[in-house]
């Protein structure tokens, strides 16, 4: 028991770790990496209405803000603070600033409509996508394509950006109908919060090695 203890303390810490560090590799501080690791946890708690079709149904605020699923009707989307909201506006800064602003558009459409063609629905878990997917084609198009010194802020704007266009919005706008479903995952920082983090550390890793 104390060693799966052990283990479990571990494999946060180094969770914790890797993610913090994958804000240090787009250039931020230690502390502002860690603060925004932090927040973007606390901020996966929250889920915010943006399609409501029946909101006079949901009987509190609590039930939409902190995730209870089972008090949400039919065809209600909402949108996760920190696994989409604050990695589509880091994305987003990083797009305005890393220059190449249409070579980036061009990117991050490619990678949306990759995106969208391997999103499909998993049942109790709403739309899924491969996260292996925007991380390939983020560090690719981004080696290929992006200004010097900007390979790890293009990599990352590049997965978040076309994961949550493509794997989400384009999806969803396509569906026939969907069920009660988070963007950015009930209470979990999911695909987008992921893909660009994993796409930080994999473009670091090539930067440092080659």
């Amino acid at each position: 028991m104390a060693k799966s203890r052990i283990l479990l303390v571990s494999g946060l810490l180094s969770y914790f770790a890797l993610m913090s560090y994958s804000f240090e590799l787009l250039g931020f501080s230690r502390g502002a990496g860690i603060a925004i690791f932090v927040v973007c946890m606390i901020g996966g708690l929250i889920d915010l209405p943006i399609k409501p079709t029946d909101l006079y149904n949901v009987s509190s605020l609590k039930s939409i803000l902190f995730n209870e699923q089972h008090h949400l009707p039919d065809s209600f989307l909402l949108i996760n603070v920190g696994g989409a909201i604050i990695p589509s506006l880091i994305a987003l800064y990083f797009l305005s600033v890393s220059g190449g602003f249409w070579t980036g558009l061009v990117m991050i459409a490619t990678c949306a409509i990759t995106c969208e063609r391997f999103a499909y629905d998993k049942d109790g878990e709403g739309v899924t996508l491969p996260i292996y997917i925007p991380i390939g084609l983020g560090v690719l198009l981004a080696y290929i394509f992006a200004i010097d010194g900007t390979l790890i802020q293009t990599a990352y704007y590049v997965a978040v950006l076309g994961s949550f266009i493509g794997g989400d919005i384009i999806y969803q706008s396509k569906a026939d109908g969907f069920e009660a479903s988070s963007i950015g995952g009930y209470g979990t920082a999911d695909g987008i919060f992921c893909a660009g983090s994993y796409t930080a550390l994999l473009a670091g890793a090539l930067q440092w090695l080659w």
